[in-house]
């Protein structure tokens, strides 16, 4: 529900605040997920369907959320990101955010499916959707903080990068 508290907050918002507040509500969510799998695995309450809840939650907080607030940030703003909107930039803005989804959507299910001893219990394969989610929402509220617009200009290219990131093989 915060994750899509956060894709609330950067579509009916329009102004930086709202965006950091939805940013904000993102990295809340990292915090609440390693807080909630701890719990669990402390308190012997993993199940079946806990883990297709967490993947469906990190889905939309670290998946759909971050590609909306990144998505709505750039798409309402033509003077600030003037590169982002012809016809074709809007259309490859678009492409990019949900590539972004795709990947986060594909590394969840694979997860999911993967014997709990895959990689030896000792390292991720590819870049786990929270860290990518964080990360995101960590350079929205450093360029907002700082005042430097051109971080968010070049985000749909980091988003990208996340998300093949994302389903990589990569240990």
């Amino acid at each position: 529900l915060i994750g899509l508290t956060a894709c609330f907050r950067a579509i009916d918002g329009g102004k930086a605040d709202d965006y950091v507040d939805s940013a904000w509500l993102i990295v809340l969510c990292v915090l609440l997920d390693k807080l909630d799998g701890t719990a669990a695995r402390l308190l012997k309450a993993t199940s079946k369907i806990g883990l297709q809840l967490d993947s469906f939650s990190d889905f939309v907080t670290f998946g759909i959320a971050p590609a909306t607030l990144l998505y709505t940030m750039i798409s309402r703003d033509p003077t600030t990101f003037a590169a982002w909107h012809s016809p074709w930039a809007i259309w490859m803005l678009k492409a990019v955010t949900a590539t972004y989804v795709l990947c986060g959507c594909i590394r969840l299910a694979k997860f999911n499916v993967l014997p709990e001893d895959a990689g030896g219990g000792k390292f991720f394969w590819g870049v786990p959707t929270t860290l990518a989610g964080g990360l995101m929402a960590t350079l929205v509220l450093l360029a907002f903080k700082y005042e430097v617009t051109a971080v968010i200009v070049w985000m749909p290219w980091a988003a990208m990068f996340l998300g093949l990131m994302m389903v990589s093989s990569v240990p």
